[in-house]
């Protein structure tokens, strides 16, 4: 009688996971998230950033459509929060 080892497959052994390190050029065309700031940053925007820490966030999850409206009526198409 065979054992049942014996009529196992044998597994492969698996290749190492080789790291690719990014492009650093790539990155910076390629996710406008990880462009470095020109200097100044969004500082000539108008707009306020709201109260430390939380901005505007409970007012906006409060009524968005209202908030937005809100923003572009004091501020403009563009703006900060």
């Amino acid at each position: 009688m065979a054992s049942i080892a014996a009529s196992a497959p044998k597994q492969k052994a698996k290749a190492p996971i080789q790291r690719i390190e990014p492009n650093p050029d790539f990155r910076e065309r390629g996710n406008p998230h990880w462009v470095k700031m020109p200097e100044g940053g969004i500082d000539h925007l108008p707009g306020d950033y709201g109260a430390p820490i939380i901005g505007h966030t409970f007012t906006a999850l409060r009524d968005p459509r209202a908030f937005g409206w809100h923003m572009y009526n004091k501020y403009g198409p563009i703006y900060r929060t």
